[in-house]
């Protein structure tokens, strides 16, 4: 709750804003929605390109809940320089048991996102789900995203792009 109430304070701003998340495992049981010109900004995901390493000094939002753990939801909506992970922990736990949806979802349901820009993320172990869906739906519309150095290690579905009939 604490980092979804900085997400909205940025966005209150006309401006919008950055939040900053410092080196760290930031978890939570609800998805983070990130609206538009809102960036979510941490300190990188580590040095390895295969696993999260904790202990390295970088960033990692854990995701323990059935539904996306990350929905940008507006125009220039931005998450760069972290980890999201879906949470296994502890062991025998409803964490364990429960297997996300997915990790970053872009959704334009009846509306435009544009300049989304989803920069040096590692989406980690959604074995169960999409790791990054771009989905447009009722005549809405996903163009001009900036996706760069995105990893994906370990889910069912690595990138899933969906529009419906009317939507690109």
């Amino acid at each position: 709750p604490a980092l979804q109430a900085a997400i909205d304070s940025a966005a209150a701003s006309e401006s919008g804003g950055t939040v900053i998340l410092p080196a760290g495992v930031f978890r939570t049981h609800e998805p983070l929605h990130i609206p538009g010109g809102v960036t979510l900004q941490g300190q990188g995901y580590g040095s390895s390109p295969l696993a999260i390493q904790f202990d390295a000094g970088g960033s990692t939002i854990a995701y323990c809940g059935p539904d996306y753990a990350v929905k940008l939801t507006g125009h220039a909506a931005s998450l760069r320089d972290l980890a999201v992970y879906d949470w296994p922990y502890p062991a025998e736990s409803y964490c364990e048991n429960t297997q996300a949806a997915g990790g970053v979802l872009v959704e334009a349901d009846a509306t435009l996102i544009e300049s989304v820009i989803v920069s040096n993320v590692f989406i980690y172990y959604f074995v169960g789900g999409t790791a990054l869906s771009l989905v447009a739906k009722n005549n809405g519309g996903v163009p001009f995203g900036n996706y760069q150095n995105v990893r994906i290690r370990h889910a069912k579905t690595g990138i899933y792009l969906s529009a419906e009939e009317g939507s690109f």
